[in-house]
């Protein structure tokens, strides 16, 4: 039996803008410290009612995102495997090419089961029912004989951390398994989308 799943990476990106100090106030004028030394953390001066004045001192660290990884990845879930895992699938390597660690996971995965109309989906690979069919992701250097590790994916919102903080320059490696009930079919096709967000570590 033969299974062959699309599996598409949209990722979004997240700038995150982290502050080391907030200050709320009702300003009524800004203006530069005007201390002209070439220091490029010359602050600024906020003047607040009742002639007070703070200054904010900071830089602006310019940061890109840079992360690559298949678009496209399909697989073959057999039910003649002797193994636990159902899923044969290729190696999903993600490279980080940013200067700074990324965290990865899932916000939402969509589910095509159109094709198999005996089947239903899982959110829970480990334990299924007859119809049904569960497919997840692990962090793996190898192809995975069993779900240890398995973040399931959901049919709808899912916040799954996936790879958390990958170090710059560095490349993870995840792979797709999967569980299928005895029932669920042994043709057809299915769609898997998860949508993948990457964000500052």
């Amino acid at each position: 039996m033969k299974k062959s799943l699309s599996l598409f990476l949209a990722v979004c990106m997240l700038l995150v803008v982290c502050l080391s100090s907030t200050a709320f106030a009702l300003p009524t004028a800004y203006s530069d410290s005007n201390i002209d030394d070439g220091n490029i953390d010359d602050g600024v001066n906020i003047a607040i009612q009742g002639g007070k004045s703070i200054e904010l001192v900071g830089t602006v660290q310019p940061t890109i995102i840079s992360v690559t990884m298949p678009a496209y990845i399909p697989f073959d879930m057999n039910y003649s495997l002797s193994t636990v895992n159902k899923v044969i699938s290729p190696a999903i390597d993600v490279t980080n090419h940013s200067t700074v660690p990324v965290d990865i996971s899932v916000g939402r995965t969509s589910v095509d089961l159109s094709k198999m109309p005996n089947a239903s989906w899982s959110d829970n690979g480990d334990s299924i029912l007859s119809d049904q069919i569960a497919v997840g992701l692990v962090e793996s250097r190898t192809q995975p004989q069993d779900f240890s590790g398995a973040k399931w994916l959901k049919n709808g919102t899912n916040n799954t951390p996936l790879l958390t903080n990958l170090a710059a320059n560095a490349v993870g490696r995840l792979y797709i398994v999967g569980n299928i009930g005895s029932a669920a079919g042994s043709t057809g096709t299915f769609t898997v989308t998860p949508t993948l967000i990457v964000a500052l570590a």
